[in-house]
């Protein structure tokens, strides 16, 4: 299975900042055909007040991800991440106005699988604030949609990251602290995806010329592996952008070839 760049660096810049995640969860709906998906919610996360990362010292998270309420106030912080990589970087419309029953259905359908809450009436009344303001709290639970892509659109009421901003964060922080804190070395990361240690390495301080240099690398080599991915030999991009009915006549050609 080919791998959205985009979507890979947001899980795991939010997995650097505590988030546990969730990537590519499905909304299912029963009809009298069978069972079907109706939607898909790029990553899932969860973040619990008191993580933190102390390798000997604190790493300290991102600030412009992490919410206020959530800090001052001790909340679970559950992210619904919408990832925009491509032309199309407007939110899906489950979470756009107007509201209708579907669309809290669907909203409550992912607030229910994360399982904060019991009450089907609590579940509903925080589905339709949170598909209406992009987030809600109940009780000790904070829920939001966060969205990240290429630019900022300033009309749109919710937190929003750029990938400059991620890379930004991998560069000056992430990346900074082990040599402002004087470690000469840093542990080896073979676990990890091969594309994130691309990443890594373009993000070293000794890598580039300057921070700036290092964080705009980043983001050419992202843009650069989104355009270069193919699957099945339709370029990556192409395929994220297309509509559902060019898509599906597009597969039908395909398979119409193999079987040929």
């Amino acid at each position: 299975m080919k791998v959205d760049p985009y979507e890979l660096l947001v899980r795991w810049y939010l997995r650097f900042n505590g988030y546990l995640g969730v990537e590519n969860f499905l909304v299912h709906q029963t009809v009298p055909s069978g069972n079907v998906q109706v939607e898909e919610i790029d990553i899932l996360a969860v973040r619990f007040p008191h993580s933190r990362e102390d390798p000997g010292f604190q790493i300290e998270p991102d600030p412009k991800l992490l919410d206020k309420r959530a800090v001052d106030h001790g909340l679970v912080d559950f992210v619904v991440a919408e990832v925009k990589g491509g032309q199309n970087d407007t939110l899906n419309k489950i979470w756009r106005q107007p509201a209708d029953s579907v669309k809290i259905e669907r909203v409550g359908y992912v607030i229910r699988w994360l399982g904060a809450l019991s009450d089907d009436l609590l579940i509903q009344k925080v589905a339709t604030e949170l598909q209406a303001s992009h987030s809600a709290q109940q009780d000790q639970f904070l829920f939001r949609v966060v969205m990240f892509a290429h630019k900022v659109q300033p009309k749109l009421s919710l937190r929003q990251l750029t990938f400059h901003d991620i890379a930004d964060f991998l560069v000056n922080v992430r990346a900074q602290c082990w040599q402002d804190r004087g470690f000469g070395v840093r542990s080896p990361h073979n676990q990890w995806h091969p594309f994130i240690k691309e990443i890594w390495k373009i993000a070293d301080p000794g890598a580039g010329p300057d921070s700036e240099g290092s964080v705009q690398a980043i983001v050419d080599h992202l843009e650069k592996a989104a355009e270069q991915r193919t699957i099945d030999g339709l370029p990556f991009r192409s395929w994220r952008n297309r509509s559902a009915d060019s898509f599906r006549n597009w597969f039908r050609e395909h398979a119409r070839r193999h079987r040929a």
